[in-house]
Order: C-alpha cells, then sequence, then structure tokens
C-alpha cells in the first residue's frame, strides 16, 4: 500500500498543477485553499510572453513526468520554484501558505 502522501506528492510534482486541478474537478475544492486556483491577467510585453513560451518548450524540467503544454502550466512551475525559501521562512506563520507550500505534509515544515 502506498501512503496518501507519496501519491499526493507524486502528482503535484511530477504532472502539471493545471492537469490535476482539472482532473479533479469538483473534488479539487478538497485541497488545502492555498492550492485552489485562481485566474490571474497579466499585462505584460509580448516579448517577454513570447520568450518564456519558447523556454517553456527547451528548459529540462527533469521534475517533470508531463511537460507543460501551455504557458499557465510552465508559469505556474516556474513562478513555484521562483519562491525564494527567505519567503517561504517570512510565511511560516501563514497557515494556508504553508498548507499548500508543504503539501501533502500540511504545514509541516522542518
Amino acid at each position: 500500500m502506498v501512503p496518501w502522501s507519496y501519491a499526493a506528492a507524486w502528482l503535484f510534482e511530477t504532472w502539471t498543477y493545471e492537469w490535476v486541478i482539472l482532473t479533479l474537478g469538483a473534488d479539487a475544492e478538497l485541497l488545502p485553499v492555498g492550492l485552489r486556483a485562481v485566474p490571474v491577467i497579466w499585462i505584460a510585453p509580448a516579448w517577454v510572453i513570447h520568450g518564456l513560451n519558447v523556454q517553456r518548450q527547451v528548459e529540462p524540467l527533469p521534475h517533470r513526468t508531463v511537460r507543460p503544454s501551455t504557458l499557465s502550466e510552465y508559469l505556474t512551475d516556474f513562478l513555484g520554484r521562483g519562491i525564494d525559501p527567505d519567503t517561504v521562512h517570512l510565511l511560516r506563520g501563514d497557515r494556508e501558505f504553508m498548507a499548500a507550500f508543504d503539501f501533502p505534509d500540511g504545514g509541516v515544515h522542518a
């Protein structure tokens, strides 16, 4: 038997966030609040969007079984990896953030 935390960690680390959330459908509401999808509207120069769109296609992503197929999927992965450890430290008292950041460990951070 595989513990739930191992299976959940594997899903979120190897598949794209968007794929997991869309696959869960209404059950995504059972996830910690910080893991629920929030629509974002960006205003950015075309060269930045174009560059990131090309980068998503060529950047090695050894932590992913499935490559991001959209810019949205790539940006979620890219920005998530970009959160600095010092920022995480500053947010250690934010239960919703830590529950999502440390999912599926529930905010238990070493």
